[in-house]
């Protein structure tokens, strides 16, 4: 499900890993022989009592006798292990310089445990599919566990019949819900609201989810998709957009916000069309609402968008300019106080 690309350059990653850690064990075993002979003379020993042992063990007529082999060489291989160390001790090393140093001592860095997937490799998976999303500056930021229903009102609005603060409850547990059930069958959403309602954090939130869960996720902006396409057209650049239609959960952000023209709409429609026909959820947040999404749209983008997607509405008042706020009254009482 995740990202192949971003599943190769995780596995170059392990891959890396593993050589530079190769590398500079045997530069230290390099600098302990240089320094204590002896160790290479121990290390030889070792190696040749492995091979002897298992000789032996193999040869052994009774399983009395095998056992014996193996103690013995148990017993033979401590022995030297612990001459080993003292003699590092000795050349002014620590008592582990000649271990292997690994960043998961669960997969020893290889990534799996058996055929499991390791948690590290997973959460070094879904940095990079972060960073492909475009989410890689934000992501620790906009979460569900950090989204802030303080910054909302509990004054009822008339035409809605509930408080903004109500609304964005129900907005916040729908969207939590969506993502912790995501599938492939997932609806498409329409995140609309005035600018600054939390469209960005809660899509961007629903991506972080996503993705964790091991999905192939895009998010971007319509402007930055647009671009991508026009300089693909008209640049000559080779990029068939492949990832934007077959991704598990593509985000667009800020549609209404990109210039418009013929091609860029001929672009929207493609990509929202062919991924309803390809059954793929798709996201999208505005600040227009949907009329504003019929009148500035032809009539076969918003028919599209309002027919098959399920409108989350935004409601209060700017979430930006209120923090902006409470930061400067903060800073000024903290100002009063140190007076």
């Amino acid at each position: 499900m995740y990202n192949a690309e971003a599943y190769k350059a995780v596995l170059a990653k392990y891959e890396a890993r593993r050589i530079r850690r190769e590398r500079e064990l045997e530069e230290n075993r390099k600098k302990a022989i240089t320094s204590v002979p002896q160790i290479e003379t121990i290390d030889a020993e070792l190696a040749s009592l492995a091979s002897a042992a298992v000789l032996k063990a193999m040869s052994s007529e009774t399983e009395k006798a095998k056992k014996k082999a193996i103690k013995e060489f148990k017993e033979r291989s401590v022995e030297l292990q612990a001459q080993k160390i003292e003699l590092l001790v000795t050349g002014g090393f620590s008592t582990d310089f000649l271990d292997e140093k690994f960043q998961c001592k669960k997969c020893q860095d290889k990534g799996f445990i058996g055929t499991k997937m390791c948690d590290c490799f997973r959460k070094e998976l879904n940095r990079e599919c972060y960073g492909r999303t475009k989410l890689a500056s934000i992501i620790d930021d906009c979460t569900f566990k950090s989204f802030d229903l303080s910054f909302y009102d509990d004054e009822p609005i008339a035409e809605y019949g509930r408080s903004a603060k109500e609304n964005m409850k129900r907005v916040y547990d729908y969207c939590r819900e969506y993502a912790a059930s995501f599938t492939t069958a997932s609806p498409n959403l329409l995140l609309t609201g005035q600018p600054g309602l939390g469209k960005t954090f809660l899509s961007s939130a629903i991506a972080r989810e996503v993705i964790d869960r091991g999905f192939y996720v895009l998010y971007e902006s319509c402007q930055n998709i647009l671009t991508r396409m026009e300089n693909a057209k008209f640049k000559n650049l080779n990029d068939d957009f492949s990832d934007l239609l077959s991704c598990e959960l593509l985000i667009i952000d800020d549609l209404g916000a990109e210039f418009k023209t013929q091609f860029s709409e001929s672009c929207i429609y493609n990509i929202i069309n062919s991924r309803i026909i390809s059954k793929l959820p798709t996201v999208i947040s505005t600040n227009l609402t949907p009329d504003e999404i019929s009148e500035s749209y032809h009539e076969r983008i918003g028919s599209r968008i309002l027919g098959e997607y399920t409108t989350v509405m935004f409601l209060g008042t700017d979430v930006r300019l209120q923090k902006l706020a409470r930061a400067s009254k903060k800073k000024k009482n903290k100002e009063k106080t140190e007076r």
